[in-house]
């Protein structure tokens, strides 16, 4: 990732970045039709508060999704083995997603390991993490959000992790090999509910076209969001805009999340 200083380039970070994070709200549930439809005297009757409809019609959208069983895996990648490859934000960036997702009542996949960070952020610890997926109910939705450095290889992007002693394609953990960590066991189908992966490194629009997974590979319920397209890299924020480096994407993405 790269440190931006002129506050020009980080504004024009920021809003490009904005309309991205909309759309990843709405894969996670979280929608702003509701607040319309409250101060909005044109608008009809906001479900919530319509009593003679069936059950399943007067909870409304946002009420099913509340009782929706949700997980999540936060991977923040602030180091391998290789030197000057250190990105300390990382763990800010991470630490503030467990606590946003936390908040909105989404529960860790592996409640041992909420946070996959320093010296715990292995291939192998990841993967470890992403089997409990396969133990949870069909109509759960799962976040999987990834913070580092990502390198771009000819059919994935590759996800660096910790203990590696190069960085580059072909090292740490491909794209492909998450989403079928999730969907797929040696005895057939794995976890079948609603799987969101936020990547959040460099090239990582890379993960969006991964020739390593198939329409099946992906389920019928799999959303990629990505900081960047595949040529481009992802930018930090730093202090005085912030009071601690964070990743652009990640700091408007907790924005949006919050009440303001």
């Amino acid at each position: 990732m790269k440190s931006v200083r002129p506050w020009q380039a980080r504004l024009a970070v920021c809003q490009r970045l904005t309309a991205i994070v909309l759309l990843v709200l709405s894969s996670l549930g979280i929608g702003i039709e509701a607040s319309y439809a409250a101060h909005d005297p044109i608008l009809p009757e906001p479900l919530l508060k319509q009593g003679t409809l069936p059950p399943e019609e007067a909870d409304g959208p946002f009420y099913y999704w509340s009782r929706r069983k949700k997980y999540f895996l936060v991977i923040a990648v602030n180091q391998t083995d290789v030197p000057k490859t250190e990105l300390p934000f990382a763990q800010v960036d991470g630490q503030r997603v467990v606590n946003a997702l936390t908040e909105l009542g989404y529960k860790p996949l592996d409640p041992a390991h909420p946070l996959l960070t320093g010296k715990d952020a292995t291939a192998s610890a990841i993967m470890a993490s992403l089997n409990e997926a396969r133990k949870k109910e069909e109509g759960a939705t799962l976040v999987v959000y990834y913070t580092g450095h990502g390198a771009v290889g000819p059919k994935d992007l590759w996800l660096q992790t910790t203990g590696q002693k190069k960085v580059g394609d072909g090292q740490g953990v491909k794209v492909s090999d998450l989403v079928v960590q999730v969907r797929q066991t040696a005895a057939g189908k794995g976890f079948e509910g609603e799987l969101v992966l936020i990547l959040d490194a460099c090239y990582s629009g890379q993960g969006t076209v991964s020739q390593g997974l198939t329409l099946g590979d992906l389920g019928k319920h799999t959303t990629i969001f990505t900081s960047s397209t595949n040529i481009q890299e992802s930018f930090s924020l730093n202090p005085p805009v912030i009071s601690k480096q964070m990743s652009a994407f990640t700091h408007t993405f907790l924005q949006a999340l919050g009440p303001d």
